[in-house]
């Protein structure tokens, strides 16, 4: 079984393409991995001082918790343990420990994970 990593996706209402190209790879490529990384920006918003309700985002915040350098490299020699005895793998460890990981825990029932994203998705966007 594979290993796989997505990054950057910036998935957000007004590209649709996006949406339905993850979707789809959601129910064929995916279905059929070990585990599924999600690195870097999944949605294109931004969760902060400025979200809609307090509350709201601090009960998001508490599910999705960032993922320490070395966690991540960790976590990413494990899933690929052959890769990680290669000879080019340190300079794949260099370029990824530049990217932001988070780990999205699971709620009390699966609806609060699915609610925390939902909050980070209705939050008003912080301008560019």
């Amino acid at each position: 079984m594979a290993t796989l990593f997505i990054s950057d996706l910036h998935i957000d209402a007004s590209r649709p393409a996006i949406t339905e190209q993850f979707l789809s790879f959601l129910r064929t490529e995916a279905t059929s991995a070990e585990a599924l990384y999600i690195l870097g920006d999944l949605f294109e918003s931004w969760v902060g001082d400025d979200a809609a309700d307090a509350a709201q985002s601090a009960a998001g915040a508490a599910l999705l918790t960032p993922l320490s350098k070395s966690a991540l490299l960790a976590k990413l020699a494990d899933a690929q343990a052959y890769a990680a005895n290669q000879p080019h793998w340190s300079r794949f460890e260099r370029k990824i420990a530049g990217i932001d990981a988070f780990v999205l825990r699971r709620g009390t029932h699966p609806r609060d994970s699915v609610e925390a994203l939902t909050a980070i998705l209705d939050s008003p966007r912080s301008p560019a």
